[in-house]
């Protein structure tokens, strides 16, 4: 192609920003439903205060009893990555 304009640095860094602020915001709300589901299938109390740690460790545990895609498989992660990243590749 003609007359096209190179990707620049700075226009690459503010897309890879704005992808993760988005994918930031889903994957809280992904985790955020999660524990409120496993909350209630425990009946436990609403008025304990929750933190970001107990959330993440409410995915690893549910992803672990529940067997979701073998999450504790490197290989596994690893293919997953793989191809996430291929999505994300901006030419420099």
């Amino acid at each position: 192609m003609t007359n096209t304009e190179r990707p620049t640095p700075f226009v690459r860094k503010a897309a890879y920003k704005q992808d993760k602020k988005q994918l930031c915001a889903q994957a809280y709300g992904l985790l955020t439903s999660l524990h409120a589901i496993t909350l209630e299938e425990k009946e436990k109390s609403r008025n304990q205060p929750i933190t970001f740690d107990g959330i993440v460790n409410t995915f690893v545990s549910e992803s672990r009893v529940l067997n979701t895609k073998r999450v504790s498989e490197p290989e596994i992660i690893t293919k997953d990555v793989s191809k996430k990243r291929a999505r994300y590749h901006r030419i420099k």
